[in-house]
């Protein structure tokens, strides 16, 4: 009887094991929602402002790209000490092109909160009014007479994966915060954006042709659909 439960108990566990593996795997993927930190919104705290100065922080995203190779494309040599294992050529080329974006994450943020803002004024009417700072600010940024609404880029990513040939999908992260004169939070939401849930997806070579074109496109999208589970999460949705 032991050796039977401890058997069930091994197999409990590996199952538990897998469960992570899977999940991990497709946060790595980006097929998987971030826990976030939401705060949903304060409404006496939100009364008590007369005005709110909307701000975009200049801080440190995530910016890069990776891939999902088919296993039979990895191209294996042996070398001294060990083995190589490299990705197709083309991926290669993406990869390198398009780690950077230069001020992509600056773009995003402005997006969502030009976005944010019109979409408040036209949702919450009865809001306080507020006011766009057309500047990049500091992650410490606070404003004496008045309520501080802040967005953060945390993370623009591409990520390259074999569907019948090699697509790849934009993943994006921004947090919204609305603190009061005192940083106390009033409101808070983070979204994760992956493109291929959207079926957005671009072949590899489009991208590589047109990465700005194809970036401008796709990051205003990620930034309406940042801005619209926003204003979802205000109405309690």
């Amino acid at each position: 009887m032991a050796t039977n439960s401890n058997g069930k108990r091994k197999v409990s566990q590996i199952r538990r094991f897998l469960a992570i593996l899977v999940c991990c795997l497709a946060l790595w993927q980006g097929g998987c929602s971030l826990s976030n930190d939401s705060v949903s919104i304060d409404e006496p705290k939100l009364a008590s402002l007369s005005q709110i100065k909307a701000v975009v922080i200049e801080g440190e995203p995530e910016i890069g790209a990776n891939a999902t190779v088919r296993k039979e494309d990895l191209k294996v040599e042996k070398v001294q000490g060990g083995i190589s294992i490299s990705y197709p050529e083309d991926v290669k080329a993406f990869l390198a092109e398009i780690t950077t974006i230069g001020d992509g994450y600056r773009m995003m943020g402005f997006w969502v909160q030009e976005g944010f803002v019109e979409n408040v004024r036209k949702e919450f009417p009865n809001w306080p009014t507020m006011a766009a700072e057309e500047q990049l600010v500091g992650s410490n940024y606070t404003n004496p007479d008045c309520g501080v609404l802040s967005f953060e880029v945390k993370e623009i990513r591409w990520h390259a994966y074999y569907d019948g040939k090699y697509k790849v999908n934009l993943m994006t992260r921004v947090t919204g915060t609305l603190s009061g004169q005192k940083r106390e939070i009033i409101w808070r939401k983070t979204f994760q954006y992956n493109s291929r849930e959207f079926n957005r997806a671009h072949d590899l070579s489009d991208v590589r042709n047109q990465v700005e074109k194809i970036w401008e496109k796709e990051g205003q999208s990620a930034a309406k659909q940042t801005v619209l589970d926003f204003i979802a999460h205000l109405k309690n949705k």
